[in-house]
């Protein structure tokens, strides 16, 4: 069975995080079931095109004769258009979508909204998932409110992830932090997150850790001769099937 292409293309603009190289994902929504509209025939659509999916929610689209759909991709949501006899089946993204109608445009607003609001937090929560599967492998700074915990996902390549690297300090004064150094976004980035994993069982205090942390995002770190990347490529690989799509990504809990 098949993904849907355009999934891939609504996260990114529904959900609002930077694309990786090393994949893309889905995306989200929740609505009235409706009786005008035979979502068995669309069910049955889905699977004569081998698309994996099935029908979780319906609502008014407003435009005649045709409603909204949401289906489900493993626990990701995506929106479609339907017709009223559910044979014919529409992606829609915004920037594919051209309207003057502003009760559609308001409507599919919201449906993009709860479907943004689900998929952040299903990718929240699969994303803590390889936190917990990789505890070794993750940077433990202790922070002065002990109650709550920022986590974060980071690439050494990234330009956007050594900002946040440079405002750690801030961060410690809210939380604890978990770090994760991935490499997604090159083979590059994986010898560097390899490398950089390899020394984590080192560090002791929070000010060697922090040392650390600040010495692997400057131009100067350089990966090890030989590191082995099977384990990072093999997290990059869960991370993409958490939906994460881009760095750096932060949790506050």
């Amino acid at each position: 069975m098949k993904q849907l292409s355009f999934g891939i293309l609504l996260h990114k603009i529904l959900c609002g995080v930077r694309g990786s190289v090393f994949g893309a994902f889905m995306v989200c929504g929740m609505g009235v079931l409706l009786d005008a509209l035979d979502t068995s025939k669309v069910n049955a659509t889905l699977k004569e095109n081998g698309i994996e999916g099935k029908v979780v929610a319906t609502e008014p689209s407003t435009l005649a004769g045709f409603s909204f759909v949401t289906i489900e991709q493993g626990k990701f949501w995506i929106p479609l258009l339907a017709d009223e006899s559910g044979s014919v089946l529409l992606a829609i993204t915004p920037n594919t979508m051209f309207s003057s109608n502003k009760a559609f445009l308001t409507k599919f607003g919201e449906l993009a909204q709860k479907i943004s609001t689900h998929n952040n937090q299903i990718t929240e929560d699969m994303v803590l998932a390889v936190f917990k599967k990789n505890t070794k492998n993750i940077l433990e700074i202790t922070g002065n409110n002990t109650k709550k915990t920022t986590y974060m996902v980071l690439d050494i390549n990234c330009p956007y992830c050594k900002q946040e690297v440079d405002k750690i300090e801030e961060y410690l004064k809210e939380a604890n932090l978990k770090i994760f150094v991935v490499g997604i976004l090159s083979m590059d980035s994986a010898k560097k997150a390899a490398t950089f994993m390899a020394q984590l069982g080192s560090l002791g205090t929070n000010e060697q850790k922090v040392a650390y942390l600040k010495k692997a995002f400057s131009k100067d770190f350089k990966p090890n001769d030989g590191v082995k990347t099977d384990n990072v490529i093999s997290i990059a690989k869960a991370l993409n099937e958490a939906g994460l799509r881009g760095v750096p990504y932060l949790i506050k809990r």
